[in-house]
């Protein structure tokens, strides 16, 4: 024993320059790798994205909006329609794809249509009220400042539209847009997004007001709901969802 704790103390008194170095250039290492880690981390906290609901009265269309800093990836979707609930990841987003896809769109576009039923309209419709609606689901990366637009009106239907109003009363006119928007916001809709490295994530997408009164009515949740939406909120609820 003696003799091996010579041999180490001869080694290290031998190459104590080379030991010192080696020490010296594994700390610097250590240390870059570091600061690269801390630099890249903040920067991923400074390129947040931020996924807004928006509707427009002009052309009658709802969109996804990114308006944050950095691109946002959707990681999970909670969809209500019908008191249905849909809770989509990436686990089970081909099952939905070849399953439940055509009936989400479906719905989508049923729900802003609703707004269109509550007027009484001269002469009725002419054209197909043909609409473009568009799921959002996991996978989906939305850029920055980009617009995923989930609903739209067909270029003839919107056409229409448009000269329909003109017959009405501005009062009349006004409450119509007042009501798509109020009925758009309420979208039954709920995402969850990130940040591309998914370190930064948020729930979005909606106002939650439809969601919240539907799930209300079959689960214990709070009346008041705080900002930013509580991600063990929503994983609680797609794990009933589901």
């Amino acid at each position: 024993m003696a003799g091996i704790r010579r041999k180490l103390l001869n080694f290290f008194r031998d190459n104590a320059i080379a030991v010192a170095s080696l020490s010296i250039a594994l700390m610097g290492l250590y240390l870059t790798i570091t600061a690269q880690r801390e630099e890249r981390e903040h920067k991923e906290l400074l390129l947040r994205p931020a996924l807004l609901l928006t509707a427009e009265v002009g052309d009658y269309s709802v969109s996804l909006v990114n308006s944050g800093l950095g691109p946002a990836l959707i990681t999970d979707g909670l969809y209500y329609f019908d008191d249905r609930c849909s809770a989509v990841n990436r686990t089970n987003l081909e099952e939905f794809m070849q399953t439940d896809l055509i009936k989400a769109r479906r719905d989508f576009g049923n729900f802003f249509i609703q707004p269109f039923a509550t007027v009484k309209w001269k002469d009725g419709w002419k054209s197909s009220q043909v609409t473009r609606s568009t799921v959002p689901f996991p996978s989906q990366i939305v850029a920055v400042g980009q617009e995923l637009t989930i609903f739209k009106l067909g270029s003839e239907f919107a056409t229409e539209v448009r000269s329909q109003l003109s017959h009405l009363e501005d009062e009349t006119v006004q409450t119509f847009k007042d009501e798509f928007l109020k009925h758009s916001f309420s979208l039954p809709l709920a995402l969850r997004y990130c940040s591309m490295s998914e370190q930064y994530c948020r729930i979005g997408g909606g106002r939650f007001d439809k969601i919240t009164d539907l799930i209300k009515r079959k689960r214990n949740i709070p009346n008041h709901i705080p900002e930013p939406f509580p991600e063990a909120l929503f994983r609680k609820w797609f794990a009933e969802c589901k």
